[in-house]
C-alpha cells in the first residue's frame, strides 16, 4: 500500500526476508511469524502538496479546486519537473542537504503545470522507492492507497499510471492508520479471530486502473527525474550554504 500523508511511504508485506545492502529500504517484523514489512518513506508527500497550496492559492482554497486545475495540464506537466525535497529526503536518497527545485520552466508554463509537476514529483520519488523494493522482492499487480492524498482522484490516477498497477481506495483513508491499530488490538484480545477475518472490515470504494499511454510517459519522466536528482546532488550542500536552513 501507499500512504500519502504529511510524509509518504510505500509498504509491502512479504514472507521473504531480503535485507537491502544499500540501506534504502527498511525491513521489520510484521504481525505473524516469518512475515515482514518492506517500506520506503519519503520526507514530505502531502506536506509538499500543502506547501504548494499555501504558495499558489489564497487561504481556504480547497484541494478539490486545485485538483480540477491540475487536470487541465497533461501527464508530464508540459515538460516541468519538480524535485519534492523541501526537508531533505529519506528514501531513496538519505540526503539531509538536498532541497526542492522546479526544472523545465518556460514562458508558456502556467500554474496548472507547476502544480501537476509537484504531485508528479512525489509520484516519481515513490516510483523510485518501488523500484528499490522490486530489486529485492516481487511487487506487482495492485495496491491500496491511504492518507489525505488519497481523497482526490488525480493523485490516485498518477500512482496507477506511474506504477502501472491498479490502485484501490478504502472507505477509511485519513483514518486508516488508526483503523489498523484498532484491528491489531482486536486480534490481540481475541475480539477478531485473525487478520484474514479482519479483511471483511475493509471496504474498497473506488479503483484507478493504469492507462498504457500515460504509463509510457511516466516511465520516461521518472528516468529523467532520477537523472535530474543525480545531476543536482553534487550542488546540494553548496545550495544549502547559501540559505538559512
Amino acid at each position: 500500500y501507499a500512504s500519502v500523508g504529511t510524509s509518504t511511504w510505500l509498504c509491502f508485506v512479504t514472507d521473504k526476508l531480503t535485507p537491502d545492502p544499500m540501506g534504502k529500504i527498511q525491513i521489520y517484523p510484521f504481525t505473524s511469524k516469518d512475515t515482514y514489512n518492506m517500506a520506503g518513506t519519503m520526507q514530505g508527500g502531502g506536506l509538499t502538496y500543502r506547501w504548494a497550496r499555501e504558495q499558489f492559492f489564497p487561504e481556504g482554497t480547497s484541494y478539490d479546486e486545485i485538483n480540477k486545475l491540475i487536470e487541465t495540464s497533461p501527464p508530464g506537466a508540459n515538460g516541468v519537473l519538480f524535485l519534492p525535497y523541501l526537508m531533505g529526503e529519506r528514501s531513496p536518497w538519505w540526503n539531509a542537504n538536498v532541497r526542492g527545485s522546479f526544472l523545465g520552466l518556460s514562458g508558456a508554463t502556467n500554474k496548472a503545470d507547476m502544480l501537476r509537476a509537484v504531485l508528479e514529483g512525489v509520484t516519481y520519488n515513490m516510483r523510485l522507492i518501488l523500484d528499490d523494493i522490486r530489486k529485492m522482492n516481487r511487487f506487482e499487480g495492485e495496491m491500496n492507497m491511504i492518507g489525505g492524498g488519497a481523497k482526490g482522484d488525480v493523485w490516485a490516477q498518477m500512482f496507477a499510471d506511474a506504477f502501472n498497477m491498479t490502485v484501490y481506495k478504502p472507505q477509511t483513508v485519513e483514518e486508516a492508520t488508526s483503523f489498523g491499530a484498532v484491528i491489531l488490538a482486536a486480534v490481540g484480545i481475541g475480539a477478531i479471530p485473525d487478520f484474514d477475518s479482519a479483511k471483511k472490515l475493509i471496504r474498497i470504494i473506488s479503483q484507478n486502473n493504469p492507462n498504457a499511454e500515460r504509463t509510457k510517459i511516466y516511465e520516461e519522466r521518472a528516468r529523467i527525474f532520477k537523472d535530474a536528482y543525480l545531476a543536482l546532488e553534487p550542488l546540494a550542500e553548496k545550495i544549502l550554504m547559501g540559505g538559512n536552513n
